[in-house]
């Protein structure tokens, strides 16, 4: 709330390889978290974060789904921040990251940043056993 720039989490080790930011397609389908039991079809074109046809969030990073939630016994999470308007000051992003990421390194072993842009749009992760995310 502070810095007012979208914010979500996976657990890492529940990610398959390769996860995409697109618009949606009529195939795509939603497991909001906190409701296992419920599925939902994204909108054509609506901004998702998906695996195939199963999407992680709607509405760019507003709506997480249950499966890949942060849970208890997570080891591996991915954060992502986002600034989905141009009108967003870029320091507000960065800001937002730096407490974020001083809010994690007393408890993590590692903590990475990455900034995906136009230009840089593959971001690699590492999960707790070593395997990577692209």
């Amino acid at each position: 709330m502070r810095f007012a720039v979208p914010a979500g989490a996976f657990d890492l080790d529940r990610l398959g390889a390769h996860v995409e930011i697109r618009p949606a397609t009529t195939e795509d389908r939603f497991t909001p978290l906190g409701e296992p039991d419920e599925v939902e079809v994204p909108g054509a074109g609506e901004i998702v974060y998906a695996q195939g046809s199963e999407v992680l969030t709607r509405h760019w990073n507003h709506r997480d789904a249950h499966r890949t939630r942060v849970r208890e016994d997570t080891t591996a999470a991915v954060f992502m921040l986002e600034r989905v308007r141009a009108d967003v000051p870029a320091e507000r992003l960065t800001d937002a990251a730096a407490l974020l990421t001083a809010l994690l390194t007393p408890h993590a072993a590692a903590v990475t940043a990455s900034t995906l842009t136009v230009d840089e749009p593959v971001a690699q992760l590492v999960r707790s056993a070593g395997h990577a995310v692209r």
